[in-house]
């Protein structure tokens, strides 16, 4: 699995071919749970699963606190002063231990995880 700017490479044992996820941030992590389901972490705190063997995407987030999704180097995103109490969170690794419970591993030392398959996700 190769994983870029909102695009995931995947194989069906025959071959590899791109797939594009819909995600519009960088991905640094993947975990297949099964022949149709995995999920992907990343920049943006960015949570992604597919159940269909990478075909589409559903993106989520942690629910916690974090910057609005803007880009500060347009000229039409003003930042607001209220950010400055939001923290980006980024993903960094992701691992299921038997499913239904899974672990995220993020900037700032924040760990998450979920005990009903990825459906939430808690701060640890």
């Amino acid at each position: 699995i190769t994983l870029a700017l909102g695009m995931i490479a995947l194989t069906d044992g025959w071959g590899w071919k791109e797939e594009e996820a819909g995600i519009r941030h960088n991905l640094h992590d993947v975990t297949l749970l099964s022949d149709n389901i995995a999920y992907a972490v990343g920049e943006g705190d960015t949570i992604a699963r597919t159940n269909d063997a990478g075909r589409s995407w559903f993106v989520t987030d942690s629910g916690l606190n974090n910057l609005p999704d803007c880009d500060l180097s347009d000229p039409s995103c003003v930042k607001d002063p209220a950010w400055d109490n939001y923290v980006a969170y980024s993903w960094h690794a992701v691992q299921f231990l038997g499913f239904p419970t899974g672990w995220i591993a993020g900037s700032h030392g924040t760990l998450l995880k979920t005990d009903d398959g990825g459906n939430s996700w808690a701060a640890q």
